[in-house]
């Protein structure tokens, strides 16, 4: 499973991929700093899930996934931050 990861904080992406290791198989990894990056990366990857915080610079978490969903529906998604003042965007 191509697994990309999201956050501009590289402990953060290294705890959430240890983690995925540690409790489940199969996990492949690519690793991005904000929404641009991972515009570009899910652009040249086939990407089965998406692990995203929503506080980053360049291009945002929820910026990110207005745009990701729409062109790439079919990956998964999985939305965390440490912030409560944020709104979801309604994804169908």
């Amino acid at each position: 499973m191509i697994t990309l990861l999201v956050d501009d904080e590289r402990m953060e992406r290294d705890g959430i991929a240890c983690l995925c290791r540690e409790y489940a198989e199969g996990f492949d990894f690519l690793e991005a700093r904000n929404g641009q990056e991972a515009l570009e990366l899910m652009a040249q990857n086939s990407v089965d899930l998406v692990i995203t915080d929503i506080r980053m610079p360049v291009m945002d978490g929820l910026r990110f996934l207005e745009r990701a969903t729409g062109l790439y529906p079919r990956a998964k998604y999985v939305i965390y931050s440490a912030y409560s003042d944020f709104e979801c965007p309604r994804i169908t």
